[in-house]
């Protein structure tokens, strides 16, 4: 395997131990090292300004910075660039406030060798790396969870007000149809397209709302809003589609309920969109070994460029299972359908 190319920044004053760190790094079987060596922190940021840095390799102790005002310079300076912090001295109470204030790691310059220095630089970009994924992962679910409180909002606004307004429409015409049949019946079944109108109307808009917000535990939950997704797809749709099981699962965690009912529904969007399927089955199922969700249809399969492309729907998908835990799996064939499964682990699936 080719080593990984890094590129490091020395922030050292002392020539002797830059030597030596050039030495040791350059002999590293782990990775390929290429070096930049500032003797000040005056040189140091004229060097984070012009060059991108896998790492920083910095000494407290210079001749125009000290201490912790050098390590808070750098990570001000460096952006998200891990900093592993180089002394002379073992203080388990500064390495404990150099960790505090942003350092990846503290090492002992008498204390390290070669290997211990090229470790800790892998495990600084390392643990940066999980760091600013989990960072990512985390505001792209507050943005999730963000655009979800607004769809619920949507979805309670239809059924508070627009409903709610239908209703009465629905009543009115009906009111009025009876005293214009008093006068005229003929020209009352007039009203019988318009009373057909509003209640389609008004079906669709409840659709809309139950589809806005999904999700009440107290309600039945994750089962309830599966069967209203199968009955609003086999209704609106014409797209016949069926739940099977997901009686037996209960999800104590609603966020993670509401993921997994996104992920179903992304997935019988796609089938009647895409697929030209002419039958979906959804089946939701608890294994010894935690949950499996599972979506088919019966159409024509994903094409090729979909399934290299990776668009948008099924990336979403995959962020939804990765926000729960779970691995998601599509398979797919010409004219062999679709199958979407999601797996939970049982340590995460309450």
């Amino acid at each position: 395997m080719t080593p990984e190319s890094l590129h490091i920044l020395i922030v050292e004053d002392n020539l002797a131990e830059v030597r030596l760190l050039q030495e040791n790094l350059q002999c590293a079987e782990e990775a390929k090292f290429t070096i930049v060596h500032a003797a000040s922190m005056s040189e140091a940021l004229s060097a984070l300004s012009a060059n991108r840095f896998h790492a920083i390799l910095l000494d407290l102790s210079l001749p125009d910075s000290f201490g912790l005002a050098t390590l808070d310079a750098a990570l001000a300076a460096c952006g998200r660039t891990p900093v592993v912090v180089l002394t002379g001295h073992a203080d388990q109470e500064l390495a404990r406030e150099v960790l505090r204030h942003g350092a990846q790691d503290y090492l002992v310059k008498s204390d390290s060798d070669g290997r211990s220095t090229v470790r800790a630089i892998l495990y600084a970009v390392a643990r940066k790396k999980v760091q600013e994924d989990q960072e990512q992962l985390r505001l792209q679910a507050e943005v999730l969870k963000a655009s979800e409180n607004e769809q619920r909002r949507l979805g309670r606004d239809l059924h508070d007000s627009i409903q709610s307004s239908l209703v009465g429409l629905g009543m009115m015409i009906a009111a009025l149809k009876q005293r214009v049949a008093k006068l005229d019946a003929q020209l009352a079944d007039e009203f019988d397209p318009i009373s057909t109108v509003a209640r389609e109307t008004l079906a669709h808009t409840r659709g809309l709302s139950k589809s806005l917000c999904p999700l009440d535990l107290n309600e039945g939950g994750l089962h309830r809003a599966l069967l209203q997704l199968a009955e609003t797809t086999s209704g609106v749709f014409r797209v016949p589609c069926q739940v099977d099981r997901a009686d037996a699962v209960k999800l104590a965690d609603e966020a993670m309920a509401t993921h997994v009912y996104y992920i179903a529904r992304e997935a019988v969007t796609n089938a009647v969109k895409h697929a030209r399927s002419k039958k979906i089955a959804i089946s939701l199922h608890a294994k010894p070994n935690g949950l499996l969700l599972t979506v088919h249809d019966d159409g024509k399969g994903l094409p090729e460029e979909a399934r290299s492309n990776r668009g948008l729907g099924l990336r979403t998908m995959e962020y939804r299972a990765k926000l729960v835990g779970g691995a998601l799996s599509v398979t797919s064939g010409p004219n062999q359908g679709t199958t979407v499964r999601l797996t939970i682990p049982e340590s995460v699936a309450p």
